[in-house]
């Protein structure tokens, strides 16, 4: 009984391990996610909706300066919206004008095993507007998450959690929030609005009251000199 404890103890201290999920490439091809995965170094996933141009396009877009930046690791795209297909991954693929990158889709089935692998639950898809999964993931050798960082993370951000050999503590799944990113991103514009309506408002209250002051001035002028 004790044995058995300890061997179920120690099979749930060991960490899941990337499947091998049944993929599609660019061109329609099937793919191994496991293929993709070095032997001998990293891979740099990054989730994102190939048709979101909040933080996943940010994310997407970033990818060919992480590619060269760290060129030591292996950096593939992985599509979570299953609605998206190998024309989504091809128009990403010549957007970023970097032939080592590999870009993937999939089935709900297959993306949503990769998708559980990397922490995320079964109702993080969303829909377009909504909150869904996007973020960078460092895979090591043996196929066990070591990092997780936001779709938003710097290049130093990537490279630091490249380098450290096992994730120093857990962090959530990131997920890509279409509002809030467009809120955040047009928040300084509004509060610039905000402020030269209020200064217009103050200009036209001052403009009123200082006529309204020389009318009275006026008329105090006018009925002093009335014999």
């Amino acid at each position: 009984m004790i044995a058995a404890l300890a061997l179920a103890a120690a099979v749930a201290q060991i960490p899941p391990r990337l499947p091998d999920a049944r993929l599609l490439d660019s061109d329609g091809r099937p793919v191994a996610l496991r293929s993709v995965l070095p032997s001998d170094g990293r891979l740099l996933l990054a989730v994102a909706r190939y048709r979101c141009s909040s933080s996943c396009g940010t994310l997407l877009r970033q990818l060919p300066a992480l590619a060269s930046a760290i060129p030591s690791v292996k950096v593939v795209a992985i599509g979570p919206d299953s609605g998206e297909g190998p024309v989504d991954a091809s128009r990403r693929r010549a957007a970023s004008a970097q032939g080592s990158i590999e870009f993937l889709t999939g089935s709900a089935a297959e993306v949503g095993s990769v998708l559980q692998f990397l922490g995320y639950s079964s109702g993080d898809s969303g829909g377009a507007e909504s909150e869904h999964p996007a973020g960078l993931f460092v895979i090591d050798a043996e196929g066990v998450v070591s990092a997780r960082l936001s779709p938003l993370a710097s290049a130093a951000e990537v490279v630091r959690a490249i380098s450290q050999t096992s994730a120093k503590e857990y962090t959530p799944a990131p997920l890509c929030r279409p509002l809030g990113d467009a809120l955040a991103r047009y928040w300084p514009a509004m509060q610039f609005a905000v402020r030269v309506f209020a200064v217009a408002v103050f200009v036209a209250v001052a403009a009123m009251l200082a006529g309204f002051w020389r009318r009275e001035l006026r008329g105090v002028g006018t009925g002093s000199r009335a014999p």
